[in-house]
């Protein structure tokens, strides 16, 4: 499904300040929203796979579980640093980046091995 930036910008424009203020951050800020959201919703899957908690999860990282919670929200505007914490954390990459060594190539390479 395809994010309809007209419409939304039309419903914001009915709204209360409050309301339109959150809504006008989000339309400001979609680019890293929609990675973020994409980052948190692997972390998950793979914490579901493996059954790893909020909790362990946490402690690994040495941070609260009230963070852990904020990563996987998809709300928080990850570091690169924070994502490699994390996918060393869980084993799993949870970006990956086009290969540059060659143009004709259509696969991804994981970010780290």
């Amino acid at each position: 499904m395809r994010f309809d930036v007209e419409k939304f910008k039309s419903l914001v424009e009915e709204a209360d300040p409050k309301i339109k203020a959150e809504d006008d951050f989000v339309l400001e800020n979609i680019g890293w929203i929609g990675l973020s959201l994409k980052v948190a919703i692997r972390a998950r899957s793979v914490m579901r796979e493996k059954g790893i908690t909020q909790v362990q999860l946490a402690a690994w990282l040495n941070v609260t579980k009230a963070q852990i919670s904020k990563f996987l929200s998809g709300k928080e505007n990850l570091t690169l640093s924070t994502i490699d914490k994390l996918q060393q954390a869980l084993g799993e990459n949870l970006i990956s980046i086009p290969s540059t060594q060659s143009k004709n190539l259509q696969t991804s390479e994981p970010v780290m091995s």
